[in-house]
C-alpha cells in the first residue's frame, strides 16, 4: 500500500537551512574556554599595571574583575540575545523552550558557571591572607606556616578544578548535553548547522507507466488504478502547502494526512520527517501517541454501553465508585475553602466536562492538586502501576473546581469514564475498546501501548526564540502514561490511544452512520447524533478554547452550531484534536472525514484548528467535494 501512495506526479526540492541539534561536548568546552580566556585579559593587563599592594588595592583588582566579568558575561550576553562571543565563534546558541531568555536567565545561569566558583576563591584568598597575617603578626623575622598556605591554596584550586569538572560530567550524561540548571530552567545550548531539508512538492514529470513495477513488465494492478485516478483528481494543494510551511517553519518534523469522501479514501499523503536523527521519512504505518483525540474513542465505548441498556446519562459518579460519594468543591480557590456537593455527578457531567474535573496547571486549587495528582499517577512505581480502584480513591481526594453542572472545565472526565466503562462491563477498558471497537472496525494498528517500537512516530519538543523555531527529539515523553510501550492496567480514556493515520480515518468513518466497512451497525445512528450535538446550551460561556466562537461541545467533541467567522467549515462539523497537534475532523453533512497526525509538543492546535481547517475547506470547494 505505501508504494501505492508514494506513486506521486511529482518531484521534490532540496535545498539548505538552518537546523538545531545537540553540541558535541568538546565544541561546548571550547566556546567556554575561549570565553573564560577572552573575559581574563583585562585582568592579566591588570596585574602587570597595577600592583596589589596592601587590602585597598587587592579590594580594587578584585572588584575590578568582577564587574568586567558581570559586564562580558552578563550584560553583553544580554545584548546578544543569551550567547557569549565564544558561542558566536562555535556557532553555538541558547534558547529557551516556548519563551525568551531573559535578564534574569544570564544572571542565574551565569552565577552558577562563573561567580560561584570564582567568588569560593576569593574567600579561599580572604582566608589564607588572614590565616598568614595572624601566624604572622607578631613574628618580626623568617615568616611561617608557608605549608599552611600552601594546602589552603591547593584546596582553593582543588574546588575550582572539580566545580568544572562537576559541570563537564553532567553536561557529558545528559543527552541533551544540559546541566541540572539549564534542564530545570528549560534551557538548551544547539549547533546551528545547515541540513538538507525538503521545502517543497511540485509537479511531475514522472512518465512511467502504471503498469510497470521498478521499470520491469509487470501485470496492472486495477485496485492501484483505480486508487491512483481517486487519489489525483483530489490534490488538496492547499492544505499542503499550509503543512508545508508549517515543516519548514518547524512547528513540526513532518505529517500524516488522510481523506475520506463516502467513507473511502480520496486522498493520503506522508510529508516530511519522522526521525531527523536518522533522515526517516514520514510513513503512513506509523504510530502516534494521540492524546486527546482518545475522548471520542471513549465516548463511543460508553454509549456502546447504553445501547446494551447497563448504564445511562443520569447515572451516578458515586454508584459506580464511592469513593466520589463525599468528594468536596472548592467553594473559594483563593482561600482554598471547600464545601460539600450539591449536584451529583453524573455520565452526562463526565461526557460534557461539566463535572469540576481539571487537568494539570496552575491557574486554580484544582490544577495545582490534580497535577500532583496525575505525576503520581505517572511515577508511582515502586508498588506496582495503579489501577482504577486506585486512580478513583486518590482522585476524590482533590476538591472539585466547582459543583457539577454549573460550569464548563476541560478536564479528566473522560478518563474517569474509563474507569466507569471498565467497571460496568466487567473488562479491562482497553480490551473492551479492543473487542467493541478495534476488532469490529478492522482497527489492527491500535492499541493503548506503542506495540512496535521500530514504528513510533517521534515526539519533538518545540522552542521559539526570536521567531525562530527549534524542533528537538525527545526520546523519553511518556506525558500522562504509566509507560508507553508496554499495557499497563489502567488505560487512560482521555489521552491514551496510540493508532495511525489510517486506523484514525477508519474510526471516524464509522463516526458518520454507526457502521463498519460492510455496513454492519455498531452503534446506532440516534447515538452518534448525540455525541455531535451541541450538549452544553447556556454553558457555552464557559467553553474558551482554541475554537472560534461558531464552536460548542458535545459528548467528547467540538461542534460546529454556526459558520460565520474564520476559519469557516460546515455546520455539523466536528472533532478533537491531541497535545502534539494531531486533529480529526468529521462533516455529516458532506461525508468527509479527515486525520492530520502530528507530534510536537506544543502542539500549536490553534494554527491547526485555523488555518489548516481554512485550507482544507479551501481544497474541498475548489475540487468540488461539498
Amino acid at each position: 500500500m505505501q508504494k501505492e501512495i508514494n506513486a506521486k506526479n511529482k518531484y521534490k526540492e532540496y535545498t539548505s537551512s538552518q537546523e538545531w541539534n545537540v553540541p558535541h561536548l568538546g565544541r561546548i568546552f571550547f566556546a567556554r574556554l575561549f570565553d573564560i580566556v577572552l573575559s581574563s585579559i583585562p585582568m592579566i593587563i591588570l596585574f602587570f599595571t597595577y600592583k596589589a599592594e596592601n587590602w585597598k588595592t587587592a579590594v580594587v583588582v578584585t572588584s575590578t574583575n568582577l564587574i568586567f566579568l558581570f559586564f562580558y558575561f552578563v550584560v553583553l550576553t544580554y545584548f546578544l540575545k543569551g550567547n557569549t562571543i565564544g558561542k558566536l565563534i562555535f556557532n553555538l546558541r541558547i534558547l529557551k523552550e516556548n519563551k525568551k531568555i531573559t535578564f534574569w536567565d544570564i544572571f542565574l545561569r551565569e552565577i552558577y558557571f562563573t561567580f560561584i566558583p570564582i567568588i569560593i576563591q576569593i574567600i579561599f584568598q580572604i582566608i589564607i591572607i588572614t590565616v598568614f597575617w595572624n601566624i604572622n603578626k607578631d613574628n618580626n623575622e623568617k615568616p611561617q606556616g608557608k605549608e599552611t598556605i600552601k594546602l589552603l591554596q591547593n584546596i582553593s584550586y582543588l574546588f575550582y578544578v572539580c566545580w568544572y569538572l562537576y559541570i563537564i560530567i553532567t553536561i557529558s550524561l545528559q543527552k541533551q548535553h544540559q546541566t541540572g540548571f539549564d534542564m530545570k530552567r528549560k534551557i538548551f545550548v544547539k549547533h546551528k548547522i545547515k541540513k538538507l531539508t525538503e521545502l517543497k512538492k511540485e509537479k511531475l514529470i514522472n512518465k512511467k507507466h502504471t503498469h510497470l513495477k521498478d521499470d520491469r513488465p509487470g501485470l496492472i494492478n486495477l485496485n492501484e488504478l483505480d486508487f491512483l485516478k481517486e487519489k489525483y483528481m483530489n490534490k488538496f494543494e492547499n492544505s499542503l502547502r499550509k503543512i508545508n510551511e508549517l515543516v519548514e517553519k518547524k512547528y513540526y518534523t513532518g505529517a500524516v494526512f488522510v481523506v475520506s469522501k463516502n467513507k473511502k479514501v480520496i486522498f493520503k499523503d506522508c510529508i516530511g520527517i519522522n526521525d531527523t536523527d536518522i533522515n526517516e521519512p514520514m510513513k503512513e504505518n506509523l504510530l502516534f501517541k494521540a492524546y486527546s483525540m482518545t475522548k471520542p474513542l471513549t465516548v463511543v465505548a460508553f454509549f456502546i454501553l447504553v445501547q446494551r441498556g447497563l448504564i445511562s446519562l443520569e447515572t451516578k459518579l458515586e454508584d459506580i465508585y464511592e469513593d466520589f460519594k463525599n468528594i468536596k468543591v472548592f467553594k473559594d480557590h483563593k482561600t482554598k475553602e471547600t464545601e460539600s456537593i450539591k449536584n451529583k455527578i453524573t455520565m452526562k457531567h463526565l461526557l460534557t466536562m461539566t463535572a469540576g474535573f481539571t487537568y494539570h496547571g496552575m491557574f486554580n486549587q484544582t490544577e495545582k492538586l490534580t497535577s500532583v495528582f496525575l505525576n503520581n499517577f505517572e511515577k508511582n512505581n515502586e508498588v506496582g502501576h495503579w489501577d482504577y480502584n486506585k486512580f478513583c480513591k486518590e482522585l476524590a481526594k482533590v476538591p472539585l473546581a466547582f459543583q457539577p453542572g454549573t460550569s464548563w472545565y476541560y478536564g479528566i472526565g473522560l478518563d474517569v469514564l474509563s474507569a466507569v466503562i471498565e467497571k460496568v462491563s466487567g473488562q479491562k477498558f482497553y480490551e473492551f475498546v479492543k473487542e467493541t471497537i478495534f476488532d469490529k472496525l478492522d482497527m489492527k494498528d491500535s492499541a493503548f501501548n506503542i506495540f512496535d517500537r521500530s514504528r513510533e512516530a517521534c515526539v519533538y519538543n518545540l522552542t521559539t526564540e526570536n521567531e525562530i523555531n527549534t524542533l528537538t527529539k525527545n526520546n523519553n515523553f511518556e506525558f500522562l502514561f504509566q509507560d508507553v510501550h508496554e499495557q499497563t492496567p489502567i488505560a487512560l480514556g482521555g489521552s491514551g490511544l496510540i493508532t495511525t493515520a489510517n486506523d484514525y480515518n477508519v474510526f471516524l468513518n464509522f463516526l458518520l452512520d454507526g457502521k463498519d466497512k460492510n455496513g454492519n451497525e455498531l452503534l446506532e445512528l440516534r447515538l452518534i447524533n448525540e455525541i455531535s450535538k451541541d450538549q452544553i446550551k447556556e454553558l457555552k460561556k464557559d467553553f474558551r478554547w482554541t475554537l472560534n466562537e461558531d464552536y460548542s461541545y458535545g459528548y467528547g467533541v467540538r461542534v460546529r452550531i454556526k459558520n460565520e467567522n474564520y476559519p469557516l467549515t460546515a455546520i455539523g462539523e466536528f472533532g478533537w484534536g491531541g497535545l502534539l497537534g494531531s486533529t480529526a475532523l468529521v462533516d455529516p453533512k458532506n461525508k468527509i472525514t479527515m486525520t492530520i497526525m502530528l507530534s510536537s509538543k506544543p502542539g500549536n492546535n490553534k494554527i491547526i484548528e485555523h488555518d489548516f481547517l481554512d485550507a482544507f475547506y479551501k481544497d474541498l470547494k475548489e475540487e468540488k467535494l461539498i
